[in-house]
């Protein structure tokens, strides 16, 4: 291998795994695949919350003061609110702190908030694919230990 391959940290070793070993791995990155697929599944529905509430301000820019509207709080259940202000809304924080912004202040974070989720979920679904692609590798390398057992066993000696 030459110097500048090893300087780039391109460095690829083998490791031999037995049947057990190469068991317990496949295990290991279906599990992985799944921690992978119920945080995407997160994200997704984090993404779904902040799109309705973008929707939601949005609507509620357009609605003069002292205006009444039927807000949806779920189950079928509306409830006849007015418009007091819109200067100022009310925004949780985590640890459940409350601070006060302008509408287009918390549009602008949502914006940039659903950027930053969107690329931790293209990462996770990169990561996803990889892994997967290892999955069927592992997979593949198994179902040819098993096949070389079997010939081993059913070839007779002498």
């Amino acid at each position: 291998m030459s110097k500048k391959a090893e300087e780039k940290g391109n460095v690829r070793k083998t490791i031999k795994l037995d049947k057990k070993q190469t068991m317990k791995l496949y295990q290991s990155k279906e599990k992985e695949l799944q921690g992978i697929t119920q945080r995407v599944e997160q994200i997704e529905g984090i993404l779904t919350e902040m799109s309705k509430a973008e929707t939601a301000l949005t609507a509620i820019e357009k609605v003069k003061d002292k205006e009444k509207l039927l807000v949806n709080v779920g189950a079928g259940i509306f409830i006849e609110c007015e418009i007091v202000s819109k200067a100022q809304i009310k925004v949780m924080l985590p640890g459940q702190v409350m601070t006060e912004k302008g509408v287009k202040d918390v549009l602008e974070d949502i914006g940039k908030r659903r950027k930053e989720l969107e690329d931790t979920r293209k990462k996770l679904i990169n990561s996803y694919n990889q892994t997967a692609q290892l999955l069927d590798k592992i997979s593949s390398v198994f179902r040819e230990m098993q096949l070389k057992e079997s010939e081993k066993q059913a070839t007779p000696t002498i």
